[in-house]
């Protein structure tokens, strides 16, 4: 039986998107392979995020964010670790390099039209963890990261790592590699961020913020929470296949949005979440069109940490979590395998816009107002599902559903 030297890495993410800056000639050909991969992956990656959480609690993850950490570890990975995240990612048929490619330039491609987009991307290297070399030139080539080294047992690194990805966020992402985490066993982190803030592209009036009532739980009990209200044109679409509506709020520049499905029936949420497929997806956009309509939703802050590791094995990455792992193609040794994830992400929204940031990390070891009734109206009063994407590319940044407002 092997032995297996203890030895740590951590793949960390703050979703990174680089702007202005145009896809490789080389990538060009296949760009068109990342958005609906992309969008099946952000689907199940959603699924299965809401089945490991509580019934009526309110969820946001970065399938974004997750997707581009899951693409700098195939470049790393080998053998049936590959081929479980290649699965996972909706790309079986494509070469590794391929992916990487696509996805790392897709990534750098986002241009922050009329959005404030913040990114950072790094690799931390221990002082005495080599790296294969087809690795580093790979993640710099593709993903823009360059290689740093750093004393893990030193306090102060983990600190530093932290501060780096709170001033990534605004501060909205703290603390998170939980104190004592790393050590001289830890051999690499790499990290990736994004930071979004997006003003309406129609601002709410804050003078027509009321407090309402939303619908919580198989009850329906009432709690009361500050609403926001909107008489203008939105696109807006009805989907009998999922007995559901849904309405598109436009950022500043029109490039991104955030779309929210709520469902018909106040307990109907379960629902669109087991019906929720790219399919959907495009159905409803293909759906929406423009009307004059009175919107009321509520104003919201929340941060999510989901059990990540929990939710990729769910969506078929075993291997990566355990001594199955082949991770060989990092340093040359098979001894290496992810034994820890954490994803945290944060999301506002309010009269002005949209604020939110994301968190992935893996550790790795070895082995209002009334409508008139002549007005349509959109009254999102009880849960619904959102998410927030770039109308352009169809990538979808954050996504989440909204179930019980803070206690006012």
């Amino acid at each position: 039986m092997a032995y297996f030297n203890p030895f740590q890495l951590f793949i960390l993410s703050v979703l990174a998107i680089h702007v202005n800056t145009a896809l490789p000639s080389s990538c060009t050909n296949h760009s068109s392979l990342v958005s609906p991969a992309l969008t099946k992956f952000s689907t199940s990656l959603y699924q299965a995020t809401s089945k490991a959480v509580g019934k009526y609690d309110n969820v946001i993850v970065s399938p974004s964010s997750i997707a581009l950490v899951l693409a700098i570890t195939l470049v790393g990975a080998r053998g049936n670790t590959t081929k479980q995240i290649k699965q996972a990612l909706h790309m079986m048929d494509e070469t590794d390099a391929t992916i990487s490619c696509t996805i790392g330039a897709f990534n750098r491609n986002i241009k922050s039209n009329g959005v404030n987009l913040k990114s950072m991307n790094r690799v931390l290297v221990s002082d005495d963890f080599r790296l294969t070399e087809a690795f580093r030139s790979t993640v710099q080539n593709q993903f823009d990261v360059l290689a740093e080294n750093v004393n893990f047992s030193l306090p102060s690194t983990l600190e530093a790592i932290n501060k780096q990805i709170e001033k990534s966020t605004n501060g909205k992402i703290k603390d998170l590699i939980p104190s004592g985490s790393l050590g001289a066993s830890t051999k690499m982190i790499l990290t990736n961020a994004i930071y979004f803030k997006g003003n309406w592209l129609k601002a709410f009036d804050s003078s027509r913020s009321r407090i309402r009532p939303f619908y919580v739980g198989h009850q329906l009990k009432m709690m009361p929470t500050k609403m926001m209200a909107s008489r203008s044109y939105f696109r807006r679409a009805f989907i009998k296949e999922a007995d559901a509506q849904a309405l598109e709020l436009l950022y500043s520049g029109s490039q991104f949005s955030m779309i929210i499905i709520l469902p018909n029936r106040y307990n109907g949420l379960a629902r669109i979440e087991s019906l929720l497929s790219s399919k959907l997806l495009s159905l409803i956009d293909s759906k929406l069109s423009k009307t004059l309509i009175d919107v009321v939703i509520p104003k919201f802050k929340f941060e999510s940490s989901p059990d990540v590791k929990r939710v990729l094995r769910n969506v078929g990455i075993i291997d990566l979590f355990n001594a199955d792992a082949d991770l060989s193609g990092i340093s040359g040794s098979k001894e290496l395998y992810v034994s820890d994830a954490y994803h945290r992400a944060f999301i506002e929204v309010n009269e002005k816009g949209t604020e939110a940031a994301a968190v992935t990390a893996f550790r790795f070891v070895a082995r209002s107002f009334r409508p008139t009734p002549f007005i349509p109206k959109f009254v999102a009063d009880h849960p619904f599902l959102f998410i927030v994407r770039d109308r352009r590319s169809q990538e979808i940044l954050f996504m989440g559903r909204f179930c019980k407002p803070e206690k006012h």
